[in-house]
Protein backbone atom coordinates (compact mmCIF):
# COMPACT_ATOMS: atom_id res chain seq x y z
CA UNK A 1 0.00 0.00 0.00
CA UNK A 2 1.43 3.81 -1.22
CA UNK A 3 0.66 5.56 1.96
CA UNK A 4 4.04 5.70 3.52
CA UNK A 5 6.34 9.19 2.65
CA UNK A 6 10.31 10.10 4.11
CA UNK A 7 10.44 13.55 5.54
CA UNK A 8 13.40 15.74 6.89
CA UNK A 9 13.56 18.02 10.22
CA UNK A 10 15.82 21.04 9.14
CA UNK A 11 17.61 23.20 11.44
CA UNK A 12 16.41 27.03 10.68
CA UNK A 13 19.02 28.64 12.90
CA UNK A 14 21.51 27.35 9.92
CA UNK A 15 20.51 28.67 6.74
CA UNK A 16 23.04 27.85 3.96
CA UNK A 17 23.12 25.39 0.50
CA UNK A 18 23.58 21.75 1.42
CA UNK A 19 24.65 19.33 -0.81
CA UNK A 20 25.42 15.60 0.01
CA UNK A 21 26.89 13.33 -2.85
CA UNK A 22 24.38 10.39 -3.92
CA UNK A 23 21.24 12.28 -3.29
CA UNK A 24 19.58 13.92 -6.09
CA UNK A 25 18.14 17.13 -4.19
CA UNK A 26 19.87 19.82 -1.94
CA UNK A 27 18.75 21.42 1.61
CA UNK A 28 18.51 25.33 2.10
CA UNK A 29 18.77 24.53 6.02
CA UNK A 30 20.82 21.86 7.87
CA UNK A 31 19.42 18.41 8.32
CA UNK A 32 19.23 16.89 11.80
CA UNK A 33 16.78 14.00 11.40
CA UNK A 34 15.35 11.62 8.84
CA UNK A 35 12.31 9.52 9.21
CA UNK A 36 9.66 7.99 7.31
CA UNK A 37 5.91 7.45 8.56
CA UNK A 38 2.23 8.00 7.25
CA UNK A 39 -0.43 10.01 8.46
CA UNK A 40 0.63 12.87 10.41
CA UNK A 41 4.11 10.86 11.92
CA UNK A 42 6.31 13.62 10.84
CA UNK A 43 4.46 16.13 13.45
CA UNK A 44 4.39 13.33 16.44
CA UNK A 45 8.07 14.65 16.89
CA UNK A 46 7.30 18.01 17.88
CA UNK A 47 4.43 16.85 20.58
CA UNK A 48 5.21 17.63 24.48
CA UNK A 49 5.37 14.07 25.49
CA UNK A 50 7.44 13.13 22.70
CA UNK A 51 9.73 16.85 23.62
CA UNK A 52 9.83 15.16 27.49
CA UNK A 53 11.65 12.39 26.39
CA UNK A 54 15.42 12.42 26.66
CA UNK A 55 17.56 12.22 23.23
CA UNK A 56 19.56 14.18 20.42
CA UNK A 57 16.78 15.12 19.00
CA UNK A 58 14.85 16.36 21.24
CA UNK A 59 17.90 18.53 22.51
CA UNK A 60 18.20 19.66 19.11
CA UNK A 61 13.95 20.47 18.91
CA UNK A 62 14.63 22.55 22.49
CA UNK A 63 17.80 24.41 21.62
CA UNK A 64 14.95 25.80 18.40
CA UNK A 65 12.30 26.62 20.64
CA UNK A 66 14.87 28.10 22.88
CA UNK A 67 16.05 30.46 19.73
CA UNK A 68 12.56 32.14 19.61
CA UNK A 69 10.69 29.54 17.01
CA UNK A 70 7.24 28.38 17.57
CA UNK A 71 5.79 24.53 17.30
CA UNK A 72 3.99 26.10 14.49
CA UNK A 73 7.20 27.51 12.87
CA UNK A 74 9.16 24.05 13.59
CA UNK A 75 6.43 22.75 11.20
CA UNK A 76 7.34 24.19 8.56
CA UNK A 77 11.06 23.30 8.12
CA UNK A 78 9.58 19.85 8.20
CA UNK A 79 10.28 18.37 4.53
CA UNK A 80 9.01 15.27 2.52
CA UNK A 81 11.13 14.33 0.22
CA UNK A 82 9.24 11.30 -1.05
CA UNK A 83 5.34 10.59 -1.18
CA UNK A 84 2.52 8.12 -1.79
CA UNK A 85 5.15 5.27 -1.48
CA UNK A 86 5.34 1.43 0.13
CA UNK A 87 6.36 1.31 3.49
CA UNK A 88 9.95 -0.97 1.80
CA UNK A 89 10.65 2.07 -0.84
CA UNK A 90 10.75 4.50 2.92
CA UNK A 91 12.93 2.41 4.20
CA UNK A 92 15.65 1.99 1.43
CA UNK A 93 15.04 5.95 1.54
CA UNK A 94 15.68 6.74 4.86
CA UNK A 95 18.59 3.98 4.65
CA UNK A 96 20.52 5.95 1.75
CA UNK A 97 19.78 9.63 3.81
CA UNK A 98 21.41 8.78 6.70
CA UNK A 99 24.05 6.97 4.58
CA UNK A 100 24.83 10.03 2.44
CA UNK A 101 24.26 12.82 5.01
CA UNK A 102 26.02 11.13 8.29
CA UNK A 103 25.01 10.59 11.58
CA UNK A 104 26.66 12.77 14.75
CA UNK A 105 26.98 10.15 16.85
CA UNK A 106 29.34 8.47 14.05
CA UNK A 107 30.99 12.14 13.43
CA UNK A 108 29.60 11.54 10.13
CA UNK A 109 27.36 14.39 9.87
CA UNK A 110 24.62 16.54 11.41
CA UNK A 111 22.08 13.73 11.91
CA UNK A 112 20.09 13.03 15.38
CA UNK A 113 19.40 9.59 13.94
CA UNK A 114 20.55 6.69 17.01
CA UNK A 115 20.63 3.81 13.98
CA UNK A 116 21.21 3.53 10.11
CA UNK A 117 17.90 3.36 9.09
CA UNK A 118 15.38 1.06 8.52
CA UNK A 119 13.88 0.64 12.17
CA UNK A 120 10.57 0.60 13.50
CA UNK A 121 8.33 -1.40 11.33
CA UNK A 122 4.62 -0.75 11.75
CA UNK A 123 3.16 -3.57 13.24
CA UNK A 124 5.63 -4.41 15.57
CA UNK A 125 3.55 -4.29 19.23
CA UNK A 126 3.21 -5.99 22.30
CA UNK A 127 0.49 -8.19 20.61
CA UNK A 128 3.23 -9.51 17.98
CA UNK A 129 5.82 -10.74 20.53
CA UNK A 130 6.89 -13.76 19.42
CA UNK A 131 5.73 -13.86 16.16
CA UNK A 132 7.05 -14.27 13.16
CA UNK A 133 7.49 -11.54 9.81
CA UNK A 134 5.35 -14.21 7.94
CA UNK A 135 2.50 -14.41 10.44
CA UNK A 136 2.27 -10.53 11.10
CA UNK A 137 3.23 -9.24 7.39
CA UNK A 138 2.53 -12.28 5.40
CA UNK A 139 5.11 -14.37 3.28
CA UNK A 140 5.62 -11.53 0.24
CA UNK A 141 5.76 -8.47 2.47
CA UNK A 142 8.25 -11.09 5.18
CA UNK A 143 10.31 -12.05 2.10
CA UNK A 144 10.73 -8.51 1.31
CA UNK A 145 11.55 -7.02 4.87
CA UNK A 146 14.07 -10.21 4.96
CA UNK A 147 15.88 -9.34 1.42
CA UNK A 148 16.18 -5.19 3.00
CA UNK A 149 17.75 -5.96 6.58
CA UNK A 150 19.03 -9.33 6.65
CA UNK A 151 22.66 -9.94 5.36
CA UNK A 152 23.32 -13.39 4.74
CA UNK A 153 26.77 -14.78 4.95
CA UNK A 154 29.12 -15.88 2.09
CA UNK A 155 30.54 -19.27 2.15
CA UNK A 156 33.71 -17.95 1.93
CA UNK A 157 32.79 -16.11 5.35
CA UNK A 158 31.36 -18.97 6.88
CA UNK A 159 34.11 -20.93 6.33
CA UNK A 160 36.82 -18.45 7.57
CA UNK A 161 34.44 -18.13 10.94
CA UNK A 162 34.43 -22.01 10.85
CA UNK A 163 38.53 -22.12 10.51
CA UNK A 164 38.98 -19.67 12.82
CA UNK A 165 37.21 -21.62 15.36
CA UNK A 166 39.00 -24.84 14.77
CA UNK A 167 42.21 -23.52 14.76
CA UNK A 168 41.11 -22.07 18.45
CA UNK A 169 39.62 -25.08 20.19
CA UNK A 170 42.60 -27.70 18.40
CA UNK A 171 45.91 -25.12 18.75
CA UNK A 172 47.01 -24.64 22.75
CA UNK A 173 48.99 -21.45 23.41
CA UNK A 174 52.67 -21.64 22.69
CA UNK A 175 54.73 -21.04 25.57
CA UNK A 176 55.73 -17.51 24.31
CA UNK A 177 52.11 -16.24 24.21
CA UNK A 178 51.83 -17.54 27.84
CA UNK A 179 54.52 -15.70 29.01
CA UNK A 180 53.16 -12.65 27.53
CA UNK A 181 50.30 -12.70 29.26
CA UNK A 182 51.84 -13.68 32.46
CA UNK A 183 53.96 -10.43 31.81
CA UNK A 184 50.72 -8.22 30.86
CA UNK A 185 49.02 -9.26 34.34
CA UNK A 186 52.18 -8.51 36.26
CA UNK A 187 52.49 -5.03 34.69
CA UNK A 188 48.73 -4.83 35.59
CA UNK A 189 49.46 -5.33 39.17
CA UNK A 190 52.25 -3.07 39.24
CA UNK A 191 50.29 0.22 37.98
CA UNK A 192 47.06 -1.29 39.57
CA UNK A 193 48.20 -2.37 43.05
CA UNK A 194 46.01 -3.83 45.51
CA UNK A 195 45.33 -3.82 49.29
CA UNK A 196 42.69 -6.00 51.52
CA UNK A 197 39.68 -4.37 53.38
CA UNK A 198 37.28 -5.64 55.76
CA UNK A 199 33.78 -5.06 57.23
CA UNK A 200 32.51 -7.37 59.83
CA UNK A 201 33.81 -10.73 58.82
CA UNK A 202 33.87 -10.26 55.16
CA UNK A 203 37.08 -9.83 53.10
CA UNK A 204 37.92 -8.47 49.67
CA UNK A 205 40.62 -7.46 47.83
CA UNK A 206 40.48 -3.61 45.67
CA UNK A 207 42.55 -0.83 43.85
CA UNK A 208 44.67 1.19 46.60
CA UNK A 209 43.30 4.22 44.25
CA UNK A 210 39.70 3.28 45.53
CA UNK A 211 40.25 2.69 48.82
CA UNK A 212 38.69 6.06 50.00
CA UNK A 213 35.56 5.07 48.62
CA UNK A 214 35.52 2.27 50.54
CA UNK A 215 36.51 3.47 53.79
CA UNK A 216 33.83 5.96 53.53
CA UNK A 217 31.38 3.49 52.71
CA UNK A 218 32.46 1.81 56.62
CA UNK A 219 35.07 -0.41 55.21
CA UNK A 220 38.13 -1.01 56.86
CA UNK A 221 41.48 -1.35 55.75
CA UNK A 222 43.08 -4.94 56.48
CA UNK A 223 41.45 -8.48 56.94
CA UNK A 224 39.68 -10.20 59.45
CA UNK A 225 40.11 -13.74 60.43
CA UNK A 226 37.35 -15.52 61.39
CA UNK A 227 38.24 -18.54 64.38
CA UNK A 228 34.39 -20.10 63.54
CA UNK A 229 35.99 -21.73 60.30
CA UNK A 230 39.17 -22.88 61.84
CA UNK A 231 40.17 -26.84 62.02
CA UNK A 232 41.00 -28.34 65.75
Amino acid sequence: MKSYYNYILLDPRKPGQYVYKGLNFSLLYEPFYIGKGKLRRKYQHIQNKQLRIRSLKNSKLKAILLAGFTIEDIKTYIIETASNITEIEAFKNEIEYIKYIGRYKLGKGPLCNHTDGGEGISGICSKNKGKTYEEIYGEEKAKQLKQLFMKPQLEETKNKIRDKRKYQIMQPRSEEVRNKIRETVKEGHKNNPRCWITKDTENKQVYKQELDKWIIQGWNRGRTINKSNWRI
